[in-house]
This record gives structure tokens, C-alpha cells and sequence, in this order.
């Protein structure tokens, strides 16, 4: 007997054929197979988030431990891989409670790897982690034994191929009955939107608009996603929806098995059996993976929507591990749903950004360039923003772009005749297109008469009586049939014929039909775009489009700023906006609606009538909508203004002396806007109108200032404009932007030099004032407004006319130098820069016969003449070794290299000092800074350094300011440390001598080199510490640590916002030595510090250091007794929050589920935790509650 040719099982599966999102969830999948006794067996986060070095998790309730496991999909993985994967791990919170870690891998790891996964599996298993690697052969042995997960994941439920290839042909009888995944096709050109958030179900949690897909994956495998989106008619809820259909559809449901359901076409059988009838065999659909996609619950019968409702309710209760997002209209969703427990959603039309991204993908890019000049035309780009007129639009664009609807009434109108025109054709009908119309307009009527979007077939019959109309209408593309009910196309075609009949009828009875309450019965939405529409097809001489538009503007009167308005007479524009304005019971938050586009639509600078009424009603303040005519005045253009200007002046003369601040403000802009000025106005702006100390009024008025160009005549008001500026900041901790920015560029404009001179006597007499971080004047605290740099080309033209102006500038140089930033002393320098040659400048700056002086400056100003002039000089002995280290380094400040590297070869080689120091300045830099760490260590050097200085000076006080001047001299000498002791140490000196400063090193020199220490720690630029230096910290630190008490001190001076200035004694300088250098403490130290990160956790984390707690967790390496003393810790009285806070997040981050009774208590606590804390709080609390078996 001749034996069959051999003809074995394949032994590997095609991984990476996966998706990198499926070959997770398949990992997932098998862990919960292979781990029969975990719970909860989750993917952690999604693409883009911080991991913390997981993919995801399962709980095991018999140890309270949990099961990590990281997925990779890659075509080979090596040692360093293998070993990063473990690191990341390592560096993050999950190694702690985890006892196995799992390496999920596409690859075959090789033999020559083997060495590294033993290396690591020993590492773990030092820390009782198990580690375990499945590559290729390790999943495909394992997924022999499951041939459910093969059959879902390979065979995609279609057939069992891979199923029998890989598992053996007896397998395939024990796989669950296949459920039939229904197909989902793409709608074309589909460009997914960010939903918005929206706070109304439920609040608290604080969530980023993102796509639907986006938030249905993140909530796969995890907790259950429960969405509730909505938004008005026509916005494209129902093709969102199908698209999420579609995306979950193409991953052959292994990550979510999706279900559309179209509520369009529901009747009144129980949910239940129209679930069995759409998707037979559901229920053998694990519930967690099952994704049910229910559109349109606004198209439930009135009748049975409360039914419908307690069966989702009670479907929810029988499976609630089930992902569901549930859509309906905006206005019906305002109703009471009973779907508390839903996230709510919307979804608004497209923006610019939207319809760009939407004509890339189907124009040529030929096509772009025209069609994106057709965008400018805001008019075009506001009923673009629907997405079916976008497209439609698109396709006539495509077809001729010099013939192109101008208005949406006139797109449809096309894009209707079009596919009536066409459809006939197709099916040689010879029946008129007019009949058609006629029957489409009466089904379209009752469909919004009823208040439906679809009719049942029965319904349809009784509508439309004739069989052979009922096959043509059957025939027509604008018509659909599914599910044996009968749906226009689109909504807005429903509305648009609906439209056509009302613009057919009388008036009187057209408007007895329109339903504007919004109810259950009529929804607003059919109405409210079919009112819109039927405006725009009423001609502008047609008596319908006056009434209609009274009714409108009385009823409706947002529907005036979703229209196409422009062929409206202005006579019928003025009507409406005075029965707009007029009307009593418009909502404050919809003051959006009556801003700019109101004034489009009332044509208010092209129509005279409307500013006389706006005056009218300005004049009668009493009136409620007084207010907002004086803000729609300050809209007017200046070209419309003619014949009424008289008026508008008397108008805010009055204004401003009312005693209401919000009308003083609106009179200031109108005249600003207006440019508008009079001797009245201005004597009331600069002193005798009420409320002047406002700053939102005075930034107004300096505009208005500005405008007329009088700084220079009320030069006093600005400057007490000042003064009402510092107070303002210095009382309300805040500033006004607008105020500060206008003030600055006004006195910027000042012309007269005696009006600068003025300027800088009043700056030099405040500059210790203003020469701080809160100050008007502080550099650009407001951008790029430099003001100073302004004020120097000002005052250089000032000094040809007045030479006082230049002694003035050198005074007011050295009051704010002196304390201020070098960027101030930059830009002011640009007045001598201006003012003088640039010979003079360097020597005057070199030879310091000026009281003005900045490094950049001197190195800027030299020319090759002034080098050969430095270097002749140097020769002849008139020019110092210390002065040309001074022009090097200007010319290095100002990146002129070479011309620095000439001067320092030519000194060199005069031979009188060494200048043979390395020409980088990052060597030289580097150089300064290990000196720096050599005086530090030797007491008797550094003091001999000091001792140096005043000798070079022959004096034993010198001025504060000339040391600070020079003293790049002496960190060119290896003493920069030096020259900053005697600079910073006290800020307050403005002289040092030599004594005074010899004895305090004697006295404090442990204490000065251990704040220094600490100094360069915290530097990020710093080098590191010599070893020397480290054990004088170590040392230091074990001397000291005794006298530390943690708690107390952070209870006593923590704040939520971090640490003070005080703070920096012994507890906060033995947290950071501990957390930045190898110093150890004893155990019973190390949890005293638990939790007391004067910073708080997150500052910490997010910064490049891991924070105190995660030093003390580590060096503990005992997780049951950190979380005994962090719950024992939470019993205890807390006075300051961060305290509390960081053992609330230690506890998060460990799983400790003790501390829920302490999480809660604090969730009450509204004094001491702000809405933030609170919501970080109840974030704590659900996840611990989740692991909590409790």
C-alpha cells in the first residue's frame, strides 16, 4: 500500500498581515485564554499617549498582582530591543505591582538573542517578576489550542481556511456559530471631524474633541463607551456613523463588531427582534466586543419613543460590558432622554479647514488653486459649510467653474433638475419632469408635516395612490427605499421641495402649516431650514418675502443668519433688524448670533435708515436694547457717516459723562472706530468724565489719543495713566493687555523734545518702580513692542535739537541698568548708537569715560580701523590685557569670531601676557566652570581670590556697579565664581569691602559652598559634581538628617502651588540632595519622606528627574509597607493640600485601595481643593474603585 504524500499542519501564522492595533488586541485575546483566573484583561491607553511602558494589563484577584504585557509587531527584534522593552518597563509605576510581564512579538527572536532574554528574565525575576517572551513559535504554539481566536483574527468570520490549515481540520466543529459581519462601504470622500465635548451628560471630567473611531478604539478592551452625539439636520450624524461602521467593519470585527442601525426605518416591533432581523445570530457576539451604532433617535415614532427608550435601557442592563453611541438631533436631544450615564457629543458643520481637506482629496491639483479663490467669498463659504451642498458643489465645479450656482436655492434647484432630468432618461420615461415636481413636493410637505424623514411603504401607497407614480418616484435617485420605508436623498432636499410648495401658496394659509415650537411633534429643525429656504426663493419685489420676514424676525430671528440674504432691498433688511432689536425675550448667550452677521444683514454702513434708528434709540438709554444700538454704532464704516456726524459727536459727548462705565466705553469706541474728535470730547477724556481710573476706558481713550495725535499736549494724562496702570497690576495681581500695549506705543510717539525730556525726568524719578518684572515698561511684556527701542530712535532725534537730552538718557541708563535686564540696556544703547560715531563709542566705552555700558555693544561697533587702532595700542602699552579681553569678548557676545581671533593672535604675539587660551568660547566657558568647582573646595584659595580683586583695585570698598561692569576682566581670569560671590551675595549693597566680605566666608563658607552646590544641581547648563564635592553633600546630609522633619515642614510652608522662597532650609535641601546624588538614608528616614515632594509629584514627573516618593519607592523595594504608611499617613490631619495630594496620587499609582474612604472625604472637601484637584480626585477614585474587589 502506497502512503499518502505527507502533508502537515502549517506551523506558522501570518502576523504581520496584522494591523498593528489588531495584533494588540489579539495579544490581548490570548492573554485572557491563557490566564484563566484574571480579570479585567484590558489594553492600557492608545497610539500617541504615554504607555508607562505597557500595552495592556489583567488584574489577578487571588494576589492582588497584576499581568503586563507589551506588544510588538516587527520583522526581526534584537538584544538592545529586548533590553529597552524591559527598561521602559522598569522606569515606570506598573513594575511595581505586576508579577509577570509578558513580550508579545511578531518576530522570531534568534538563538544569538537567547543570552539577553535569560539576562533580563534573571533581572526580573530579582524583583519577583516572571518574565515570559512569546515571539512567532511561542504564539503559534499557544494558538494551536485556539482555534476561536485563529478563525476571528486569520479567517476574518468569513470561511475557516486558516482554521483547518493551522489547527487541524477537526477544530472547525468546535468554533461558536459564525456570526455574518454585514458589509459597510465607505461614504466617498469621507472626512472624519473632531466631535466637541459637551458638558450637559454628565458633568465633571473634562474631555478633547476627537474623532469617533478614536474614541471608540481608546475605550476598546477597556471600560465600556457609552457616546451621545448629536447636532442639527443635514450635518452628516447618520455618515459619521456609517463610517465608524465601516472603519470596525474593515478590522473584520476582532476590535469592535459593529452594528449600524438606522432609526429612519424602525417601526414599532421590540427592539430585540429588529436587532435579529438586521444582524441574525447578535448575541453570540461578545459583549465587549459588540458596538452598537443606533442613528436617528429623533425618528421614532412620538408614540413609541418612551417604549423604544426602556428597551435600550433594559438591553444595556442584560449586556453592560456592550460599546453604544446613540445619535438624534440637537433640539431633540435637549429634551429629557433618561441616558444620564451617556457621554454627550456634537457634531458641527464643516469649517474651512474641513472643506480644504475635503477638495484635496477629490480635485485635481490643477483644480485646487481656483476653487480656493472661491472660498475668499464669505458668502459662498457659509452654506459650504453643509456638507451636502459642499459636495454637489464640488461636482458642478468639476463639470464648469465659470458656471456655478451663486446661492444654495439655486444648487439645488440645478442639482435637482439634473438628477430628474437624468433618471428619466436612464429609464426612458416620457413622463414630464414637471409632474414630478409637483409629487415630490407634496410628499416632501407631509413628510414635515408629520415631522418624519421616512415613510413606511403602507403610508406611501396611501400618498401616493397611483401604482404606475409609485414605480417612476421608485425610479428617481433623489428617492431611497430601505427597509421597505421610502427617505429623500437628503434632508435638505425634503426641506428644499417643501419649500417650493409653501413659496406656491398664500401666505395666509402657507404660514398656518409652519410650526415653530419645538416639540416632539414638529421638530424645529424641518421648519427652520425649510423657512430658510422658502426666504430665499421669494423674490425680492414679492409681497410673501415682507411677511414672511416679519414673522420671522418676530419669531425666529436667528434663521435671518443662516440665509442668503443679499438680494433683500434694504427696506426689507431695516424691518427685520428693528423687530430683531426690539424683540424682549432674546437669550443673552445667544448674543453671538446678533453680532457681525446682524450687521451684515442690516446693511448698517450702506443704509441710512438704520443709523438714524440706531441714534434714535442710543438717545433713550432706558430702553433694554439701548445698549446694544450704541455697540452696533461703533460698527458703522466712516464713508457712511456723512449728514449724521453732528449727531454722532453730540451723542458720545453725552455718553461720556454717564455714570454707566460699560455706555462710557461704547461712546469711546464709537468715536475711535468713527474718528471722530472734538475739544469737548477730548477735555472729557483727559479729566472730567466719571470713572477714569478704569483701564478698559483708558485704553480706549489713549487709542483715541493716539488717533488725533495729541500724546505730546497731554503728555501729564498719560503719565498718570501710568500710575493707574501699577496700581491697577499691583491690587488685582493682573493686568490689562490692551492698556498696557496702547500706552507703551503712544509714548513711543511723542514728538516734542520738550515732552521727552518731560518723559525721562518721570522715568528717571520712578525707575526703581518700574524696573521690576510687574512694570509697564519691563522688557516686551507686551511682545514685540520693545519700548525702549522705540523711545531710542525717538530721543536721537530729540538730541539734534536739545544736547541736554543726551546726559538725561546716560542717568536714566544707569538707574535702570542697574537693576533691569540686558535686553533693556540693549535697546537704549540704540540711542547712543544713533547719536555718536562708532570710534567714539568704543572708546568711550573702553576707556569708561561714560556712564553707560554693554558688552554686545562694544563688540558690535568695531570696525577693522578700530582693531589695527587696539592692536597699535596694545604694542605701545596704552591699551590693558584686561581691555582687550574686554573687546574679545564683545566680539564673541556678538558672534564676530574671526575679527576676535585676529586681536587675540596679535596680543599673543606681543608677548606681554599669555593669550594663548583656547578661542572657543564653549572651551573657555568650560574651563571657567571646573576653576569654579576647584575654588569652591579650597576656603583659604577662594578667599585669596577676594583678596585679588580689591587688590587690583588698590581699595578696600569698591562700587557694586563699576565691579559688575568689569567683570568679565575677572572670568576671563578663572575667578567667575568670585566676581558672582561678591555681586549676589548681598543685592542690596551698592558697595563691598574687603573685611566685611573675608569675615562672612570665614563665618558661613560650609553654608555659601552647599547653597552653591545646590545651585548647580538645579542647572541644567551646570557641570557635574566632582567626587570630591559629592561626598562633602554626603557627609553634610548624614550629619544633618537627624534634626529633618519632613511632614512639619511641608504642613507648615508647602502651598498648592509649590514651594517659596523660604522653603529652601534643611527639609527642602536634604529632599533634593537625596532625589539628585547617591546620598542614602536609614528605612524608618526614607518613609518619613513619603509623599512630601515640596513640589508636588507632577511637576516633577513631567520635568526630566523622577520626583523624591519614586527615589524612596525604589530604594524601599517593599510596596506593602509604602502603602501601609501612606494610608496611615492619610489618617492623619492635613493642613497643607499638596501634601495630601501627592499620597493620593502614590496611592493611585500603586493600586492602593485603602485609601478610597480617604478619596472620597476629600471629593467633599470644596474649601481646600480647587475643581481641577477635585476632578484629578474623582479620577483616583474611580480607577481604585475598578481594582477595589469591594
Amino acid at each position: 500500500m502506497i502512503p499518502p504524500p505527507v502533508t502537515p499542519l502549517r506551523q506558522q501564522l501570518p502576523y504581520d498581515e496584522l494591523s498593528w492595533g489588531l495584533f494588540e488586541h489579539l495579544c490581548r485575546r490570548l492573554v485572557a485564554a491563557t490566564e484563566p483566573q484574571a480579570t479585567e484583561i484590558r489594553l492600557y491607553l492608545s497610539e500617541g499617549h504615554d504607555q508607562e511602558g505597557i500595552d495592556g494589563y489583567a488584574y489577578d484577584p487571588t494576589d492582588g498582582k497584576y499581568i503586563a504585557f507589551q506588544c510588538k509587531r516587527h520583522v526581526a527584534f534584537t538584544a538592545s530591543q529586548i533590553r529597552k522593552a524591559v527598561d521602559l518597563f522598569l522606569t515606570k509605576t506598573w513594575a511595581e505591582c505586576s508579577k509577570k510581564f509578558i513580550l508579545c512579538v511578531s518576530a522570531h527572536i534568534d538563538e544569538p538573542y537567547e543570552k539577553e532574554l535569560t539576562k533580563q528574565r534573571d533581572r526580573l525575576r530579582a524583583l519577583d517578576i516572571e518574565f515570559v517572551s512569546w515571539d512567532q513559535p511561542g504564539l503559534d504554539a499557544r494558538l494551536k489550542q485556539q482555534p476561536q481566536l485563529v478563525w476571528e483574527f486569520f479567517d476574518g468570520c468569513r470561511g475557516h481556511w486558516w482554521v483547518e490549515a493551522f489547527c487541524g481540520p477537526d477544530k472547525v466543529s468546535s468554533l461558536a456559530r459564525p456570526v455574518q459581519l454585514r458589509e459597510y462601504t465607505c461614504p466617498p470622500a469621507f472626512v472624519e471631524r473632531a466631535l466637541r465635548p459637551e458638558p450637559v451628560y454628565p458633568a465633571g471630567t473634562s474631555r478633547l474633541a476627537q474623532p469617533l473611531t478614536t474614541l471608540l478604539l481608546e475605550g476598546a478592551g477597556a471600560e465600556p463607551v457609552r457616546l451621545f452625539l448629536r447636532s442639527d439636520a443635514g450635518i452628516g450624524k447618520s455618515t459619521e456613523l456609517q463610517y465608524a461602521a465601516h472603519f470596525f467593519a474593515q478590522q473584520q470585527g476582532t476590535i469592535l463588531f459593529p452594528i449600524l442601525l438606522s432609526l429612519k426605518h424602525y417601526g414599532d416591533e421590540p427592539l430585540r427582534d429588529w436587532l435579529d432581523r438586521w444582524q441574525p445570530n447578535w448575541q453570540q457576539i461578545p459583549a465587549d466586543r459588540l458596538l452598537l451604532l443606533v442613528d436617528g433617535l429623533d425618528e421614532v415614532k412620538a408614540g413609541e419613543r418612551e417604549r423604544f427608550i426602556r428597551q435600550v435601557h433594559a438591553l444595556l442592563a442584560e449586556y453592560p460590558t456592550c460599546h453604544v453611541v446613540l445619535s438624534c438631533r440637537t433640539n431633540f436631544a435637549n429634551e429629557k432622554l433618561q441616558f444620564d450615564e451617556f457621554l454627550a457629543y456634537s457634531l458641527h458643520e464643516f469649517d474651512q479647514a474641513d472643506i480644504e481637506a475635503y477638495v484635496r482629496q477629490v480635485l485635481r491639483p490643477d483644480e485646487l488653486p481656483g476653487f480656493q479663490e472661491l472660498l475668499a467669498d464669505e458668502g459662498l463659504l457659509q452654506w459650504l459649510t453643509n456638507p451636502f451642498s459642499l459636495i454637489q458643489f464640488v461636482i458642478f465645479y468639476q463639470l464648469d467653474p465659470n458656471s456655478l450656482p451663486k446661492t444654495r436655492v439655486e444648487l439645488l434647484a440645478r442639482v435637482v433638475e439634473q438628477r430628474i432630468t437624468r433618471d428619466l432618461q436612464h429609464h426612458r420615461n416620457t413622463q414630464a419632469a414637471a409632474s414630478y415636481h409637483r409629487l415630490l413636493k407634496r410628499i416632501a410637505f407631509v413628510m414635515n408635516r408629520l415631522g418624519v424623514t421616512s415613510l413606511s411603504l403602507p403610508d406611501w401607497s396611501r400618498l401616493v395612490t397611483d401604482s404606475q407614480a409609485q414605480q417612476h418616484c421608485r425610479e428617481l435617485s433623489l428617492l431611497r427605499l430601505i427597509d421597505e420605508r421610502v427617505s429623500f436623498e437628503h434632508t435638505i432636499v425634503q426641506e428644499y421641495f417643501s419649500a417650493l410648495l409653501l413659496a406656491e401658496q398664500p401666505f395666509e394659509r402657507a404660514i398656518q402649516e409652519v410650526a415653530f415650537r419645538p416639540t416632539y411633534e414638529r421638530l424645529k429643525p424641518k421648519w427652520f431650514n425649510t423657512i430658510g429656504l422658502w426666504l430665499e426663493l421669494l423674490p425680492a419685489n414679492s409681497p410673501q418675502l415682507a411677511q414672511l420676514l416679519a414673522v420671522v424676525s418676530e419669531r425666529e430671528p436667528q434663521l435671518l443668519l443662516t440665509i442668503e440674504y443679499q438680494h433683500f432691498t434694504d427696506e426689507l433688511r431695516f424691518g427685520a433688524f428693528v423687530r430683531v432689536m426690539q424683540q424682549m425675550d432674546r437669550i443673552p448667550r445667544h448674543r453671538l448670533y446678533y453680532d457681525q452677521r446682524l450687521i451684515d444683514f442690516a446693511h448698517i454702513s450702506e443704509n441710512s435708515q438704520v443709523i438714524a434708528y440706531l441714534l434714535e434709540q442710543c438717545a433713550q438709554p432706558d430702553l433694554p436694547w439701548s445698549d446694544e444700538c450704541l455697540y452696533y454704532m461703533s460698527k458703522v464704516e466712516r464713508t457712511a457717516m456723512f449728514g449724521f456726524e453732528p449727531e454722532i459727536i453730540d451723542l458720545v459727548e453725552a455718553e461720556l459723562l454717564n455714570d454707566n462705565e460699560h455706555r462710557q466705553e461704547l461712546a469711546v469706541e464709537v468715536a475711535v472706530n468713527l474718528g471722530l474728535s472734538s475739544p469737548t470730547m477730548t477735555r472729557l477724556m483727559t479729566g472730567d468724565m466719571p470713572n477714569l481710573d478704569s483701564v478698559r476706558i483708558r485704553s480706549d481713550i489713549y487709542s483715541y489719543l493716539q488717533q488725533t495725535n495729541q500724546a505730546d499736549a497731554y503728555l501729564d494724562f498719560l503719565l498718570e495713566g501710568v500710575n493707574v496702570y501699577q496700581r491697577y497690576r499691583k491690587h488685582h495681581g493682573t493686568s490689562y493687555m490692551g492698556v498696557g500695549w496702547t500706552l507703551r506705543r503712544l509714548l513711543t510717539q511723542l514728538k516734542e523734545p520738550a515732552s521727552l525730556f518731560q518723559l525721562l525726568t518721570y522715568l528717571i524719578r520712578h525707575a526703581n518702580e518700574l524696573d521690576h518684572n510687574d512694570s509697564l515698561f519691563r522688557y516686551k511684556s507686551y511682545g514685540d513692542d520693545d519700548f525702549f527701542a522705540r523711545l531710542g530712535r525717538r530721543l536721537a532725534e530729540a538730541y539734534a535739537t536739545d544736547r541736554r537730552v543726551y546726559r538725561k538718557v546716560a542717568r536714566l541708563y544707569k538707574r535702570f541698568t542697574k537693576i533691569g535686564s540686558e535686553d533693556f540696556a540693549k535697546d537704549l544703547a540704540l540711542f547712543f548708537e544713533l547719536t555718536q560715531t562708532q570710534e567714539r563709542i568704543f572708546w568711550s566705552l573702553l576707556r569708561g569715560r561714560t556712564a553707560w555700558y554693554h558688552d554686545s555693544l562694544l563688540g558690535k561697533v568695531v570696525t577693522d580701523a578700530i582693531l589695527d587702532q587696539c592692536v597699535n595700542q596694545y604694542r605701545q602699552g596704552t591699551l590693558t590685557d584686561q581691555q582687550v579681553r574686554c573687546v574679545i569678548h564683545g566680539l564673541n557676545v556678538n558672534q564676530r569670531y574671526d575679527l576676535a581671533e585676529t586681536l587675540r593672535v596679535a596680543a599673543h604675539a606681543v608677548g606681554r601676557d599669555d593669550f594663548s587660551l583656547a578661542p572657543d568660547p564653549e572651551i573657555r566657558r568650560q574651563q571657567r566652570k571646573e576653576r569654579d568647582y576647584e575654588l569652591l573646595a579650597d576656603q583659604a584659595l577662594f578667599i585669596a581670590q577676594v583678596e585679588l580683586v580689591f587688590d587690583h583695585y588698590q581699595a578696600d570698598t569698591i562700587d557694586v556697579e563699576r565691579l559688575y561692569r568689569y567683570r568679565r576682566e575677572w572670568e576671563d581670569l578663572d575667578n567667575e565664581v568670585v566676581i558672582h560671590f561678591l555681586t549676589v551675595r548681598d543685592s542690596s549693597a551698592k558697595t563691598v569691602n574687603r573685611q566685611e566680605e573675608v569675615a562672612w566666608l570665614t563665618a558661613h563658607w560650609e553654608q555659601y559652598v552647599l547653597n552653591e552646590l545646590f545651585n548647580r544641581l538645579h542647572n541644567k547648563y551646570a557641570l557635574p559634581l566632582p567626587d570630591n564635592h559629592l561626598e562633602r553633600i554626603i557627609a553634610w546630609c548624614q550629619a544633618n538628617i537627624h534634626r529633618a522633619d519632613f511632614w512639619a515642614s511641608i504642613q507648615q510652608t508647602a502651598t498648592d502651588t509649590g514651594p517659596t522662597t523660604s522653603q529652601k532650609g534643611l527639609e527642602w535641601d536634604l529632599s533634593e540632595f537625596y532625589r539628585l546624588t547617591p546620598v542614602t538614608f536609614d528605612r524608618s528616614v526614607l518613609l518619613n519622606m513619603l509623599g512630601t515632594d515640596f513640589y508636588g509629584l507632577d511637576w516633577v514627573e513631567k520635568g526630566t528627574e523622577r520626583s523624591l516618593s519614586a527615589k524612596v519607592i525604589d530604594e524601599l523595594n517593599d510596596q506593602q509597607a509604602v502603602a501601609e504608611r501612606l494610608v496611615e499617613n492619610l489618617a492623619r490631619p492635613f493642613r497643607a493640600s499638596i501634601l495630601q495630594m501627592n499620597h493620593f496620587q502614590l496611592c493611585h499609582q500603586l493600586g492602593v485601595t485603602a485609601a478610597l474612604p480617604y478619596l472620597k472625604a476629600a471629593l467633599q472637601d470644596v474649601q481646600h481643593y480647587s475643581t481641577h484637584n477635585r476632578e484629578r480626585l474623582l479620577s483616583f477614585y474611580l480607577d481604585l474603585g475598578v481594582i477595589s474587589p469591594n
